[in-house]
């Protein structure tokens, strides 16, 4: 069972006067959280409701139970973060911080089915989801204001744990009615007594609520602080991370005490995710920025100066270059992006980083050095922005000297082979590629691996499957010579996605998942360029039938995943993450995920029109999956026009509009006219090589043969795909492809043409359907008991098994052995067949 973790964040540094795990109120908030039992539960609420402190507490309760609890960051992973395979439970703090559409994807993905783990969330503010179906199926929880307000007990409690004594019953209901349940006014009510030693000393309204946080924190926390504390507040907020090693160094020994009595007194320092790393909550931050400008303040150089050096030396590089940044010495940053590119980039999957540091030195009127430009380039082309890349190449042929270096010179030609293949022109690819590796071939292994790789995928889309599997063999020898373990495992996804389309699902198979298994052995390489190796296993798994491993897989990778890497594989885990929501959730839910699109670029956009087509289609939405089509291409002039993005569907793609086209034609009965595309598409898929789309052919013709009145050609087809689809492992193309051949599936003398993997495949396809592999008809079946036709409507409901559990008062496995009962009386595998069966048989 895979399982993920972070390197745990260190201690967890709690919100109030005590840090110690036990010191924490037993508030109804904690209770719920503690007896919660959905996939996912979030904590929802504004800054100062406790969120990250009761993340905390249900850490230390898991933690004191023998559980182990992985904490992510939801939009980064931390440098050199390990996949754990032992988690019990993720935590995932400030996911507000994160991109929405990569929340609402992760959000879908874990709660697609039954989760192997489950997942805890704090978040100011919810994406944009259909949360109330959720909450009702039982596969999230919100605990939102309502319950994580304090009630005059919890206040109570509250403001004798902070401070140090009990107040008086109406003290607490004063209180109570004040700061109206907020809970961090509480704790700065029990402190500001604490401090000044006692209750009477203490305004009840410098803790009133104000709608400005960073004013509350003025009036309520500020003031009480002495100067050595200002002043070393003022130099955190320098800092974006630090540690307390680093302050004892930076700031003098100390800084240690400060530190203690900063994480004790002012309740806002939170982890930064990784080791003993800290920063300053966010909001107050901001508040301290605000103070310092006021007072005429400007930042510490000095401080900054040694906290670069600082993290040069302990091998944050990022950190250090910010810290270098922030203090003016451009050149020193430059300096430290380009010795360390490649680290960056491929350790630390921080491309878009550099990014961002390079238009900032740029905007501080530095000159780009060639190599950093190279590097500008390449996170231009992984964001999909072809014409700034562009211009960028330009202005790097002109400020490139004569006397340049061959690896400055080859990694440029090398941009250009990548700006082609994200132009998808794939006649210019090949061209540039030849030409690359005529002459750099010799100067750089990772790049040649490289270029092999992009020209394999581009031999492959122009349907030569002999020259693809050569120059992948290339690569892969050019990787395992120099490549690295950046290039190691880029080359073996590459490998994995080519043997997946070459029709060798199960050799896919094989690929990804050692190559997985390495990867988590290695030190220097991103989370997220493994997190995209996940997403691409579970389109893999999902093929080869494997779901539940496949959820998994892609949970991993869209919480680790960035938009970078090869386009191919956030296609394939577009695809996997609309099958595992049909198969789960239905067709709406599936149509949701065609809908979220994470990553620019025609590839991913027409792919995404064309799933949701075929998804309409087998679901019986003709109507709908015709206009679809219809509002997403235009044929002109032989060719298609992708609306969306404005731009003409490749040739090399044009078959894949062509098939959907067909389908659609035969759902408005025009069978005829779809046969003649079957027709002339068949031979070529045939000939290149294409066994996924040879077998959805082969399944669309049996469905045109049928309907056209010839049963025996129809016969042949089918027959003829369930081999292939056996042979080469595209069992769920062949199943999702069968909604128009029910009839076919179900005559009783059908499994005698299939053996082996083949009857595999029908028996997908019958169970799919709802048609008993033992006669292929809708024989009579056993009648169901009370208490399983009762479990049959909860499944119709679309309530996990837990929940099903929890409505009848059963226990879980008992639960299962009654739905397993269920599947066993209608002859089917899984909860799809079942309901289908059942409606067909009027049980439902």
């Amino acid at each position: 069972m895979l399982k993920m973790r972070a390197r745990t964040a260190g201690p967890v540094a709690q919100k109030g006067a005590e840090n110690r795990p036990g010191a924490f109120i037993p508030t109804r908030a904690l209770a719920r959280l503690r007896q919660g039992k959905a996939a996912v539960t979030i904590l929802s609420a504004p800054p100062g409701y406790g969120k990250t402190t009761l993340l905390s507490a249900h850490a230390h309760d898991v933690a004191s139970a023998g559980g182990i609890v992985g904490w992510h960051p939801l939009d980064r992973m931390v440098a050199g973060s390990p996949l754990a395979d032992d988690s019990d439970i993720i935590f995932i703090d400030d996911a507000h911080d994160a991109d929405p559409r990569k929340f609402a994807r992760l959000i879908r993905t874990i709660t697609s089915s039954d989760a192997a783990q489950r997942f805890v969330i704090a978040t100011r503010t919810l994406p944009d989801m259909d949360w109330i179906a959720l909450a009702a199926r039982g596969r999230v929880e919100i605990i939102d204001v309502e319950t994580l307000a304090l009630d005059e007990g919890e206040v109570a409690a509250m403001l004798t744990l902070y401070a140090g004594q009990a107040p008086s019953m109406e003290q607490a209901r004063k209180v109570s009615q004040w700061i109206e349940g907020w809970p961090i006014a509480a704790q700065c009510y029990g402190m500001l007594a604490r401090r000044r030693g006692g209750w009477s000393k203490v305004d009840i309204r410098e803790i009133y609520p104000r709608e400005d946080l960073g004013q509350y924190l003025n009036e309520s926390i500020y003031v009480e602080l002495d100067d050595a504390m200002r002043r070393f507040l003022f130099d955190l907020a320098d800092l974006g991370r630090f540690s307390p090693a680093m302050l004892i160094e930076v700031m003098g020994p100390s800084a240690e005490l400060l530190l203690q009595r900063a994480r004790l007194e002012n309740v806002m320092i939170v982890p930064a995710g990784g080791g003993d790393w800290l920063r300053l909550h966010g909001v107050f931050q901001k508040f301290l920025d605000s103070r310092k400008r006021q007072a005429g303040a400007g930042k510490s150089i000095a401080l900054l100066r040694a906290a670069s050096t600082w993290c040069e030396r302990e091998g944050a590089v990022c950190e250090a270059v910010d810290y270098a940044l922030e203090a003016g010495d451009f050149d020193r940053a430059q300096e430290m992006v380009v010795d360390n590119a490649a680290a960056i980039v491929h350790g630390l999957g921080e491309l878009p980083r550099m990014l961002a540091w390079t238009e900032r030195l740029e905007r501080a009127g530095q000159a780009i050095s060639v190599p950093l430009r190279l590097w500008k380039i390449w996170a231009l082309i992984l964001a999909q922005q072809i014409d700034a890349a562009c211009a960028e190449l330009e202005i790097l042929d002109l400020e490139m000297p004569e006397s340049a270096p061959a690896a400055w010179r080859a990694h440029r030609d090398r941009l250009r082979v990548s700006l082609a293949a994200r132009g998808d022109d794939v006649p210019q690819l090949v061209e540039l590629a030849d030409a690359w590796m005529s002459r750099w071939e010799h100067v750089d292994p990772f790049h040649t691996a490289a270029v092999y790789v992009v020209r394999s995928l581009a031999h492959h889309q122009s349907g030569d499957r002999h020259a693809a599997r050569r120059d992948m063999l290339v690569a892969r020898q050019q990787a395992g010579e120099g490549g690295g373990a950046y290039g190691q495992l880029w080359v073996a996804k590459a490998d994995a996605y080519i043997e997946l389309l070459g029709g060798r699902a199960t050799r896919a198979r094989e690929i990804i998942l050692f190559a997985l298994e390495k990867a988590q052995e290695l030190e220097r390489v991103a989370a997220s360029t493994i997190g995209t190796v996940h997403l691409l296993a579970a389109r893999i798994l999902v093929e080869t039938g494997e779901s539940g491993l496949a959820r998994e897989h892609l949970a991993a990778g869209h919480l680790h995943a960035g938009d970078n890497g090869l386009i191919e594989t956030h296609v394939a885990a577009l695809e996997a993450a609309m099958l595992l929501a049909e198969e789960s959730d239905g067709v709406d839910a599936a149509l949701c995920e065609t809908q979220h699109r994470l990553v620019r670029g025609l590839r991913y956009a027409a792919r995404a029109d064309l799933m949701a087509i075929g998804l309409q289609l087998r679901h019986g939405r003709s109507d709908e999956a015709h206009d679809d089509f219809h509002a997403a291409f235009v044929r002109s002039n032989d060719e298609w026009l992708h609306v969306a993005t404005g731009r003409n569907i490749p040739c090399w793609m044009a078959h894949e509009v062509d098939q959907s086209h067909a389908w659609v034609m035969l759902s408005r009965g025009e069978a005829q006219q779809a046969s003649a595309i079957v027709a002339r598409l068949l031979p070529s898929a045939e000939t290149a090589g294409r066994a996924r789309d040879h077998v959805a052919l082969l399944m669309l013709a049996a469905t045109c043969s049928l309907h056209l009145g010839k049963a025996g050609d129809a016969r042949r087809s089918l027959e003829r795909a369930l081999r292939i689809a056996g042979d080469r492992g595209f069992c769920r193309t062949a199943v999702d492809c069968g909604w128009g051949l029910t009839s076919l599936l179900s005559e009783p003398d059908l499994l005698s043409a299939a053996h082996g993997p083949a009857a595999e495949v029908l028996g997908r396809l019958r169970s799919r359907y709802g048609i008993c592999a033992d006669t292929a008809g809708d024989q009579p079946v056993d009648p169901l008991t009370a208490r399983e036709s009762e479990v049959l409507a909860l499944l119709d409901s679309g309530l996990t098994s837990q929940a099903i559990a929890d409505h009848i008062d059963l226990s879980l496995s008992t639960t299962k052995w009654h739905i397993q009962n269920i599947y066993n009386k209608l002859g089917v595998r899984n909860r799809s067949g079942a309901l289908s069966r059942a409606r067909r048989l009027a049980m439902l």
